[in-house]
């Protein structure tokens, strides 16, 4: 009997075996997503308010408020320009925090960085009409060590929202292409995702509605494979998208005051704004300081380049280059189709930007939807190149290899907290190389840790201290939520002329953006705050802390 027990022992092993090895990559994939949520709870405090944070809050504060009130209040549609955007996420950030306002910067950071973490379920479903082993997981490796994803996963409320619902349509359009027939239920799947993406960003409308097209072509070509006719194919999927798109514009009107005034014309002015910014920014780029609707066509993808990893680069590139050999074996299969969609998710947009040349600004910011597309095709490029390498020491050595490529940002992610968007790679010289070149710490959310550097001072001197901010109504916010109760700010978006600070001021806090930190030279620097050789916010004393005779800290 004893022997028959430790025989079902060692049998209940091997079957526990046997099945941890038939799911480790989805218990990987689980883990990742595990590790970055620890992550995220426990460092989403580090983090600063960022230039346009104050406005989407208040944004969202009326957007509920329009709800409560019965569709009556409707000072949402008169907030600055903020109605062209769509309110889902923002509102849902505010009913966060209604109960207990001291929490609210916590609690968006907190919330903007979960809600970023869904892109990554989002992913791992792309992944699965390509029935690729272990390409969830090196995807989602690649993507959560992208430092631009990373640093606005906390910060930036428009962009980041928007990238995981855009990922999450890209793998229903996916299952569209690669799916046998286009049953009505994945169509309206089709059409809440798409909606749901545009509800956040009602400018990628038109961007998602090219990919729709496109996935409905690759199923008409799933159709033929299968000798189903064209024309009967070409009008089922005619009308069936129409029914997503349809569902998609619902979708995207159901929550949105400014939509509900008129559910067809607003919409579409929208739409026509995101393209067409009536406002032009200066633009730090390559050293020089251009209007953003005059920047030059490769801006974009340069910014891409330079932005993400060089070595998850070369595995894009290596994953494009295996992706057109698996269509080229099989350029009708439902792998093929699908690899169709991601290639375009990747390239259209870069496309469009350098013939459109929108007016864009802060870099990547506005594109941050592609890069879980890049990460998709360096995770398939690691995968190709591994499948290609002989089986034994040579595969695992190489298996070991580009798993070091894949996480060869981890370091640069831990040295730039909390400010890991200030990223650039090794083509730029790194952040240092970058620095005065191309816009770093766009989003000024380096203001926390000069307030926090302020705040000790004003403990120190056992007085109120009075402290001149270079911001603007949009940027202020990033100084003001962390001032101290013996700390009073004032703001300027032009800083007198002069030698030195007026003399009420102890201090002047300033951005290197725009040059902000070049003013009053004649006072002494006290204090910056920047990473790896690349200066983000300048402390200066002004005539007050002089009189005190405040000591210069370590930088």
């Amino acid at each position: 009997m004893a022997r028959a027990a430790h025989s079902g022992v060692l049998s209940s092993v091997s079957r526990l075996a046997g099945w941890l090895a038939r799911r480790a990559p989805e218990l990987a994939c689980a883990a990742i997503v595990a590790l970055a949520v620890v992550v995220v709870v426990a460092t989403h405090r580090d983090y600063g308010v960022t230039w346009d944070e104050g406005v989407q809050a208040r944004y969202g504060e009326l957007v509920v408020d329009y709800f409560r009130s019965g569709f009556q209040d409707r000072r949402a549609n008169d907030f600055l320009s903020l109605r062209i955007y769509g309110p889902p996420f923002e509102a849902g950030a505010a009913l966060s925090y209604a109960g207990d306002p001291r929490q609210k910067w916590e609690r968006r950071h907190l919330l903007t960085a979960l809600f970023g973490l869904l892109t990554l379920p989002a992913l791992i479903a792309c992944c699965r009409p390509l029935r690729i082993r272990w390409l969830a997981a090196a995807a989602s490796i690649a993507l959560v060590t992208m430092p631009r994803f990373w640093g606005d996963l906390f910060g930036n409320s428009k962009d980041i929202p928007f990238a995981a619902a855009f990922t999450a349509a890209m793998a229903a359009l996916a299952a569209l292409a690669a799916g046998r027939g286009r049953t009505l239920a994945r169509i309206s799947v089709v059409g809440l995702a798409i909606g749901a993406a545009a509800a956040l960003r009602p400018g990628g409308l038109p961007v998602l509605a090219a990919l729709l097209a496109a996935a409905l072509l690759a199923s008409i070509v799933g159709d033929r494979a299968r000798g189903e006719r064209f024309f009967s194919s070409a009008i089922d999927a005619v009308w069936k998208g129409a029914l997503a798109l349809a569902i998609a514009w619902l979708a995207m009107i159901a929550f949105w005051p400014w939509a509900h005034e008129a559910p067809l014309a607003n919409p579409l002015r929208a739409m026509a704004s995101a393209a067409a910014l009536a406002k032009v920014y200066p633009v730090l780029f390559e050293g020089r300081v251009l209007p953003s609707d005059a920047l030059p066509a490769r801006y974009v993808a340069q910014y891409v380049a330079l932005t993400t990893p060089v070595m998850l680069l070369a595995l894009a590139a290596a994953g494009l280059i295996s992706a057109a050999r698996r269509q080229w074996r099989a350029p009708a299969s439902s792998a093929s189709r699908a690899l169709l969609l991601f290639e375009l998710w990747w390239i259209l947009p870069l496309a469009a930007a350098a013939v459109i040349r929108p007016n864009v600004y802060d870099g990547i910011r506005h594109f941050l939807f592609v890069l879980p597309a890049i990460a998709l095709f360096a995770g398939l490029g690691a995968i190709g190149l591994v499948e290609r390498a002989p089986r034994g020491v040579a595969r695992a050595g190489l298996t070991a290899l580009l798993a070091g490529a894949t996480l060869w940002p981890v370091p640069a992610l831990v040295r730039l907290h909390p400010y890991q968007y200030t990223y650039f790679n090794e083509l730029a010289g790194g952040l240092a190389g970058a620095h005065g070149r191309y816009e770093t710490d766009y989003w000024v959310a380096s203001y926390r840790e000069a307030m926090q550097w302020i705040n000790a001072r004003a403990r120190e001197a056992g007085r109120p201290i009075h402290v001149l901010v270079a911001a603007n109504r949009l940027s202020f916010p990033a100084a003001q939520a962390y001032a101290g109760e013996d700390v009073v700010l004032e703001r300027t978006d032009r800083p007198p002329v002069g030698e030195r600070p007026p003399t009420r001021f102890d201090y002047f806090v300033a951005t290197y953006r725009y040059g902000s930190s070049d003013a009053f030279p004649a006072a002494p620097v006290v204090h910056e705050i920047g990473r790896d050789g690349a200066i983000f916010t300048t402390i200066k004393a002004g005539p007050r802390a002089a009189r005190s005779g405040p000591r210069r800290p370590s930088p």
